[in-house]
């Protein structure tokens, strides 16, 4: 039997509202969001279809600086919330039926708190420490080319010039946004072309941030991420990658190479986090 079902269009969109919070580390400040994803499908065959999957991605559910605190699927009943291949994030498996020649429409709505943070000036801990699997972000992967010599060399000379973890990763921050120029690329082109050809956009930033620091032994990945601008945004995917880095006692720090500028003394960046970011799915 031929199915001939379409995705007629993806919509996210944002609606945000802004509170007091009764945690200490959230300078009583938090920022209430709603992702909606919005998927609209025909079946235009002859054909029921009983149970048609559809995955979503939930967003990060419990760091220190964004929390889950509800999940809402209209008109659907059916549906699982299972791990992603990282071990870390977890996406939703939804059923429903598509009959024939017909159309239906599924939202999913994920509300979302967002805490601003300081980790490094408040002295805060992440709430994710587990380092059973920190090993996996040491290692090269794809477009982040950790074992290319002209990366290590510039991991050596980090080395070189400073001795603990935090401050070689500070120094990588630094450096990424010192030597790229930011410009929109068409395609994903990694660490290594971003370092020989000296610019890229958010994906280029963090790739080569995570390629200097596993050089370096330091565990980092990259972040999808939705920037919140204004009230409300539309977007039809995660519009932005930063990463975040394992740096000892604080656990997993965000860092932000591309929209950090290098810089210490702005909301988000380096250890610190403001409330205009969604963190949708950690790497892997």
């Amino acid at each position: 039997v031929k199915f001939l079902i379409s995705v007629i269009a993806v919509l996210i969109g944002f609606a945000i509202a802004c509170g007091d919070s009764n945690k200490s580390d959230s300078k009583s400040k938090f920022r209430r969001v709603e992702l909606t994803g919005i998927w609209s499908y025909e079946n235009s065959s002859a054909t029921d279809v009983v149970d048609y999957i559809h995955y979503v991605t939930v967003p990060v559910e419990n760091m220190r600086y964004q929390k889950l605190i509800s999940i809402k699927i209209d008109n659907i009943t059916k549906y699982e919330k299972l791990p992603h291949d990282n071990g870390l994030d977890n996406y939703l498996k939804i059923y429903f039926p598509l009959y024939a020649n017909s159309k239906r429409e599924l939202k999913v709505t994920f509300l979302l708190e967002l805490i601003p943070i300081d980790f490094i000036k408040d002295n805060l801990t992440s709430f994710e420490n587990d380092p059973s699997y920190i090993n996996l972000y040491l290692q090269p992967g794809d477009k982040i080319e950790s074992d290319d010599s002209q990366i290590i060399e510039v991991a050596n000379n980090i080395s070189n010039e400073y001795s603990s973890a935090l401050d070689k990763a500070k120094k990588a921050y630094e450096y990424v946004a010192d030597q790229l120029v930011y410009e929109v690329q068409s395609e994903d082109f990694g660490a290594l072309w971003a370092l020989l050809n000296k610019k890229g956009d958010c994906t280029e930033f963090a790739s080569l941030f995570a390629a200097i620091n596993r050089a370096n032994g330091i565990p980092t990945r990259i972040t999808a991420v939705f920037n919140v601008s204004g009230v409300i945004g539309e977007y039809n995917s995660p519009n932005h990658n930063a990463n975040q880095v394992y740096i000892e006692p604080y656990g997993w720090l965000p860092v932000d190479p591309n929209l950090g500028y290098g810089r210490y003394d702005i909301d988000h960046g380096f250890g610190i986090v403001a409330d205009y970011q969604v963190l949708y799915k950690r790497e892997g």
